[in-house]
């Protein structure tokens, strides 16, 4: 009786772990898509801001 009692906690414990570890796989998937979303957006911001420089410096800078 003990024996199959155990085994039922074991499995349950076991079952709880992997939901845990399912559950901060989870939130880790989604910090690492906002972050690259964020450097994503970033990367873009800093190409338009060079590209905006080139045109500024090839135009001779009369625009501002």
């Amino acid at each position: 009786m003990c024996a199959v009692n155990e085994t039922k906690l074991s499995g349950f414990s076991s079952t709880k772990v992997l939901e845990r570890t399912n559950l901060w796989a989870f939130f880790q998937a989604e910090s690492i898509r906002c972050e690259v979303v964020q450097t994503s957006a970033e990367h873009g911001n800093l190409t338009l801001r060079a590209d905006q420089l080139a045109s500024i410096n090839d135009s001779g800078g009369d625009d501002f």
